[in-house]
């Protein structure tokens, strides 16, 4: 493809890969996952139509140019051409909610890791034009009617650590984290029986995966309902070492302090706070704030701030709904920057477009939000 990127694109009714001079970031969905009327999954049935939810019909498409705003006359399109579409169909699957990636070090496959309601689908996509469907490892809650809508995946070198939402009560045995050696690929040319490597058990379900892979931790965000150490977490994030062994992670700590993680980002600090210079910060976004957590010491981490940015009740009561929901975040490449979406404000927290909150780390223990972008 010259030197323009591959792109992999998960949405709700195939897999399907760009071609593009860009890059583009995408983000898992708050919900709750015990409200039956909760914003997001609450239509699904698990039947395929012969449309995808998007209306797109179910057939596979490759080499598709972007012409007129158009690709296949089906995908919207800006200087981003089609290389391939696989239908849900083709994969085995019902309804996707995550996508992430692999190359491997030795071959240069690269692989994509796509969650679905059914479990996890591996394609190779090294050919852009031509991706093979190379199988797909069962959800490790199957009974669960409605958890595996929301999933996420996360790699470290060639490991791929896979969570879920799905939860089997009352024997509280969900998903947990499921563990893939995707070694395992190399040289698949056709569907193979994909093994399961590992499994962390002690979490049930799952909203959000991270990882530092700088740090070799995994930070298992959402489990409000873990059997851990950290039960009494309230859905933050538990923390895994996974660099001393990828398959058989170690429990290390609990990011507490501030509520509820949906999303977090860690890394290993290197931005203007030179206090924190080397040291492992996390980012929550944690429903109703922002918080900031030095977890250096995993066994006991310390919450640097907590950052709220509208001046309006979490909850509505008339409405039985959040005003706003703080979503998920990115730092910029020199940490100097957070840029925090949230999911519900412009419906119900009195804006009226789509909004991203620009926050100034120049001093963690004194983060200031500097602008709103609409």
């Amino acid at each position: 493809m010259g030197q323009t990127k591959q792109l992999l694109v998960a949405v709700l009714g195939a897999v399907a890969l760009l071609a593009a001079s860009t890059t583009l970031a995408t983000s898992a969905a708050a919900h709750d996952p015990t409200n039956e009327d909760s914003l997001k999954g609450r239509h699904y049935d698990g039947h395929i139509s012969d449309l995808s939810p998007g209306g797109v019909p179910m057939q596979a498409l490759s080499n598709e140019r972007c012409r007129g705003g158009m690709a296949a006359d089906l995908f919207p399109c800006h200087k981003v051409d089609l290389a391939s579409f696989l239908p849900l169909t083709d994969i085995g699957a019902t309804f996707l909610n995550d996508v992430w990636g692999w190359e491997d070090p030795q071959t240069g496959m690269q692989l994509a890791i796509v969650g679905s309601f059914e479990g996890t689908v591996f394609v190779d996509v090294t050919d852009g034009g031509e991706p093979v469907y190379l199988g797909t490892l069962p959800t490790a809650a199957p009974s669960d009617p409605r958890g595996n809508i929301w999933g996420d995946i996360r790699v470290y070198e060639n490991t791929a650590y896979i969570g879920s939402e799905a939860i089997e009560i009352p024997s509280l045995s969900g998903h947990g984290v499921q563990i893939v050696d995707l070694t395992q690929f190399r040289g698949a040319t056709a569907p193979i029986d994909v093994v399961q490597g590992g499994h962390i058990a002690d979490v049930t379900q799952s909203h959000n995966l991270s990882l530092n892979v700088e740090s070799g931790r995994l930070y298992v965000a959402g489990a409000v309902l873990a059997v851990s150490e950290c039960q009494g977490g309230g859905g933050a994030s538990l923390i895994y070492d996974v660099a001393s062994d990828p398959l058989d992670p170690t429990y290390l700590g609990c990011l507490t302090g501030a509520g509820y993680n949906h999303d977090v980002q860690c890394v290993t600090y290197r931005g203007p706070d030179a206090d924190y210079h080397g040291d492992e910060i996390c980012i929550g976004s944690n429903e109703a704030v922002l918080a900031i957590y030095n977890a250096t010491n995993p066994a006991n981490p310390e919450v640097l701030s907590i950052l709220t940015y509208l001046d309006v009740p979490f909850f509505n009561e008339d409405l039985g709904a959040p005003n706003y929901y703080t979503h998920q975040g990115w730092l910029t490449e020199d940490q100097n920057y957070f840029f925090l979406g949230d999911e519900l404000d412009e419906f119900f927290g009195g804006h009226e477009t789509r909004n991203t909150y620009i926050w100034d780390l120049t001093d963690l223990d004194n983060a200031e939000l500097i602008g709103v972008n609409q």
